[in-house]
């Protein structure tokens, strides 16, 4: 057993894997590394980047140069609410 914790972006804490629902603080989750990723929502098809303002998140865009924060790219988005996960090395600061 081990603890997880959501990515950051802003603080430099990449994503390693993912969580297909919400678990309390102390709980149990089953983490995948890889794999597909479903149940987003107003993705876009292409690549997909850590969140640099909402922990833990997929966003359509990188973090701004000189904005001091991380960049990864954490899968490729294949619809509008499923990302094929494959996390990339996190970047940064930038």
């Amino acid at each position: 057993s081990f603890q997880v914790r959501h990515a950051n972006a802003a603080t430099g804490l990449p994503a390693n894997g993912f969580i297909t629902s919400s678990v309390a603080d102390a709980g149990n989750a089953e983490v995948y590394f890889s794999g597909i990723a479903a149940g987003f929502s107003a993705l876009t098809g292409g690549p997909v980047f850590l969140s640099d303002t909402t922990p833990g998140a997929p966003t359509a865009a990188a973090p701004a140069a000189g904005s001091g924060h991380y960049a990864q790219q954490v899968g490729i988005a294949i619809s509008a609410t499923t990302i094929v996960f494959n996390p990339g090395q996190l970047i940064g600061p930038l």
